[in-house]
């Protein structure tokens, strides 16, 4: 089982880069183009390094992968530790004012996830798993679904 640290901070931070987006579509933000049809914008860029910097201070040996500023770092893919993060998940919808996005940060140790937490600000729903665990949504439980086909299932 990983030290407890490890889901408390992936917690910490997608619940204040939650905070980062919501203040941005209250106050505003730019957008810009990443590809010809990739948008990104200051909101996820601004995620993005308070991840960065709290990951760095507090774990300076593991690696950090992240959409927008780049590959790995500090670790330079040398680390065990790998924290794989989503600034903001859902960047298109989020740009056009549809309020469908989030936040997910998850750590790798030696290649498999191990904690993870995801962060919806607009209905504040917080997702949190832990291998071996469980997942769970605001501190209740998530059960997997007995349906067995493909057409019987909800698919959102």
């Amino acid at each position: 089982m990983p030290d407890p640290i490890y889901l408390a901070t992936a917690v910490e931070i997608v619940l204040r880069a939650g905070d980062i987006q919501r203040h941005g579509q209250e106050s505003g933000f730019r957008v810009d183009k990443k590809g010809r049809i990739d948008l990104v914008t200051e909101i996820d860029l601004a995620c993005e390094r308070m991840c960065r910097e709290t990951l760095a201070e507090r774990f300076p040996d593991h690696d950090i992968l992240a959409e927008e500023l780049g590959g790995s770092t500090p670790g330079r893919g040398a680390s065990r530790f790998r924290w794989v993060f989503d600034p903001l998940d859902g960047t298109t919808n989020y740009a056009h004012g549809l309020p469908i996005y989030c936040s997910s940060l998850a750590l790798e140790i030696d290649g498999r996830a191990e904690v993870a937490a995801i962060y919806d600000p607009t209905r504040k729903e917080l997702f949190t798993g832990e291998r071996g665990e469980g997942s769970y949504v605001n501190g209740r439980a998530l059960k997997v679904s007995q349906t067995e086909t493909l057409i019987d299932s909800l698919l959102v």
